[in-house]
């Protein structure tokens, strides 16, 4: 993503990506979630997908009668890992290791949680050293694929 969100017009992607990435903006307030605070209104839901179409983020089409459908053009992912970099770079500075740091003296891990962090780490440390070396990186194929769904 180009231009930044901001931490409401994440909550209204939220609600467009579990709607598989496309609603009307009574869809939208349908989902809202109740621990996110008071539900807002038609109008602040409906400035704020226009907003975001303006930073490129969504677009819309017609819908059903005169209300729009609006359509994330940034998945999930994407959307998670610029937010995660703006928080890194803001809050931490762009240091990495206090990031983690601070996520993990926070977090309540369970045991598989803690697993697929370890992998994750050595999948990361596996494809950083085969790029230092210049040597391509292990064909997960070969080995049945990495072990998470």
């Amino acid at each position: 993503m180009a231009q930044s969100i901001t931490d409401f017009e994440l909550q209204v992607m939220a609600q467009l990506w579990t709607r598989g990435g496309r609603a009307r903006v009574a869809e939208v307030l349908e989902s809202w979630p109740a621990g996110n605070g008071a539900k807002p209104g038609y109008t602040t839901i409906l400035k704020t997908l226009q907003n975001l179409e303006e930073k490129g983020v969504v677009t819309h089409e017609s819908g059903a009668g005169r209300a729009y459908v609006y359509v994330a053009q940034v998945d999930r992912r994407e959307g998670s890992r610029s937010r995660l970099r703006q928080l890194v770079n803001t809050v931490f500075g762009g240091d990495h290791v206090a990031f983690a740091h601070a996520f993990l003296a926070d977090a309540d891990l369970s045991e598989r949680e803690v697993d697929e962090l370890q992998r994750l780490f050595r999948e990361y440390n596996q494809a950083a050293a085969a790029a230092s070396t210049g040597a391509a990186e292990p064909d997960e194929a070969a080995d049945g694929g990495p072990d998470h769904e």
